[in-house]
């Protein structure tokens, strides 16, 4: 985070140089920065977009999907960006934080709707939203400070993780598996849970103990509600994020699958090739 932010980040061809940065941009029609935002490159970093007032527009093409009031778009590293206000809303006014992941927020940035590599996250209570708006407010006033130093910007990066986890339980109650909604509180509970410690060396009685349920309950409703065995779950779940690691990160892939919770690399690498048809190497090179 620099000094003084001033409102060249509101402007198409700004380079965004910063480790994290955030603002809001207030668009109405015919006015200031009614313009459409056109990255085919998409950027180096990732940015987070809460939409507070008005209509926007993601893509233009078979892919278009309009965002409101409440409405969360995460656009990663590298993918288009091609977004603006609707045409048949006189303003849109979004919030936006960009930022680099810190390695501990790669499962955070996990998120179940995704249109063409874009996710987005409908937040439907209102009191979530003000919550989530608030903390959007306060990077936003940290931004703009004439300061910079270290506490500052670890306060900065406090306020983007929060944000991640808090989307992080929305999405993970709008979530639907195979069809099937999620709506048992202690599985939902189970995944808010793991998502934050499925690299921890775990057994079926940790996760039920966390939980406070009995082990056989908690594989039951886990099996009838994902309609896969909770063991198999936390195998598939780690080994997702290790793909996602390979390709985002230059770490190697011993530390990569310490990360996500395998000791044995060996083990590591044969149950990764048995997933993707690829050793983790392989998978890296080719990608």
């Amino acid at each position: 985070m620099t000094g003084t932010i001033y409102d060249a980040p509101l402007f198409p061809g700004y380079n965004f140089n910063e480790f994290c940065l955030s603002g809001e941009t207030p668009i109405v029609k015919n006015a200031s920065y009614d313009w459409w935002i056109n990255r085919p490159n998409g950027m180096n970093g990732w940015i987070i977009n809460l939409t507070i007032d008005g209509t926007g527009q993601i893509w233009d093409d078979e892919n278009t999907f309009l965002v409101n009031k409440g409405d969360l778009v995460v656009f990663p590293d590298s993918v288009p960006h091609l977004f603006g206000r609707n045409e048949k809303s006189s303003k849109w006014t979004h919030r936006w934080i960009y930022f680099h992941p810190l390695p501990q927020w790669i499962p955070m940035l996990d998120f179940s709707n995704s249109v063409n590599g874009v996710y987005i996250i409908r937040i439907k209570d209102n009191n979530i939203f003000q919550k989530i708006n608030e903390l959007f407010g306060e990077a936003i006033y940290l931004s703009y400070t004439h300061e910079s130093n270290s506490l500052l910007t670890n306060l900065f990066l406090n306020i983007i993780e929060e944000i991640l986890i808090r989307v992080q339980l929305i999405d993970t109650q709008n979530h639907k598996t195979l069809g099937i909604s999620i709506t048992d509180t202690d599985i939902i509970k189970t995944l808010q849970w793991l998502s934050l410690n499925y690299q921890k060396e775990l057994s079926v009685t940790d996760i039920a103990d966390a939980m406070d349920i009995g082990s056989q309950v908690l594989c039951k409703k886990f099996k009838e509600q994902m309609q896969i065995p909770l063991m198999r779950w936390i195998n598939n779940h780690r080994l997702n994020m290790a793909a996602k690691l390979l390709l985002i990160t230059k770490s190697p892939i011993k530390e990569i699958a310490s990360q996500v919770g395998y000791t044995d690399n060996l083990y590591f690498s044969k149950l990764f090739k048995k997933k993707y048809g690829l050793s983790p190497k392989l998978y890296r090179d080719i990608h």
